[in-house]
């Protein structure tokens, strides 16, 4: 499908300067909410706007794009872990190129089969359709949860596309042990001070959360109602309304994953992991 410009000129668009690509339950909410809480950096109206994902919001062309960032600010930013989900969603790294060609990239990687099992429980948690523990191995359920996991198979087509200096990558345990430091680090990548909010100003993409969430919200989710009034409320608005709806409600229960499921994960991601190590060694 053909990229629709619209009427803002491209030389006027306000597209992002970087893109949190993933990988999805790896501190990619945490990062976006650091970055909105900063006064330099403009973040995209919701945190995924999926824009260059076909199938989702890449036909409603740049205008649209445009249009979900606020001006005024020095480095504008999104956060998009579907960017980095090539197994359902293809083609992304080529969309951005054409339409982004100095894009900067942000990467968080997590212990790979801990970042599957916590997508797991996400997706049951969020009430979704998911096979058991039992059912899983050999499901197209744990196919995707190893492709999110797949780290080197994701990012070689940006590295194909990208210089290896525009891409930052981090480790999700030091965000949430030493944010300090990662924030730091994201602050020199990007070209902003090194000024960023508190922890207790920063909403949470907790699985704990969403495990009590009513049914009737998730189908809200999906109503034009909700796309209209979400973007004008605050995230920490957002996270009270969540908190507000869930009291009294039972939560909902997700099964560990067994020894054998782990074992079975981390076999087949081997290479995978082989590849992504040499990635990160690889200089700038």
């Amino acid at each position: 499908m053909a990229l629709c410009i619209g009427s803002v000129p491209l030389s006027r668009k306000i597209l992002p300067d970087v893109i949190i690509i993933g990988a999805m339950k790896a501190g990619t909410t945490n990062l976006y909410e650091y970055m909105a809480g900063h006064s330099q950096i403009g973040v995209s109206s919701e945190k995924e706007t999926d824009f260059f994902v076909a199938g989702k919001n890449w036909s409603r062309g740049l205008d649209w794009y445009h249009n979900q960032f606020r001006p005024g600010y020095t480095v504008y930013a999104e956060a998009s872990p579907n960017y980095t989900k090539r197994g359902l969603f293809a083609g992304v790294p080529e969309r951005i190129a054409e339409v982004i060609p100095n894009c900067k990239f942000i990467f968080l990687a997590r212990d790979p089969v801990k970042r599957a099992e916590s997508q797991y429980r996400h997706v049951v948690l969020s009430g979704k359709k998911a096979p058991g523990i039992k059912e899983l191995p050999g499901s197209r359920t744990l196919r995707n949860l190893v492709d999110s996991s797949s780290y080197a198979a994701q990012i070689e087509p940006y590295l194909a596309l990208f210089p290896r200096k525009n891409f930052l990558f981090l480790q999700f345990e030091d965000l949430v042990h030493n944010p300090g430091k990662v924030l730091g680090d994201v602050a020199g990548f990007i070209g902003v001070n090194d000024e960023w909010p508190t922890g207790k100003d920063i909403a949470t993409n907790s699985a704990d959360s969403l495990a009590r969430l009513p049914h009737w919200v998730f189908s809200l989710r999906e109503t034009r109602f909700a796309s209209v009034l979400k973007p004008r409320l605050s995230r920490i608005a957002i996270s009270r309304l969540k908190s507000l709806v869930s009291r009294g409600v039972p939560p909902r229960q997700a099964e560990p994953f067994s020894p054998e499921i782990r074992e079975t994960i981390t076999q087949m991601l081997q290479d995978d992991q082989d590849r992504f190590l040499a990635i990160l060694n690889r200089p700038s």
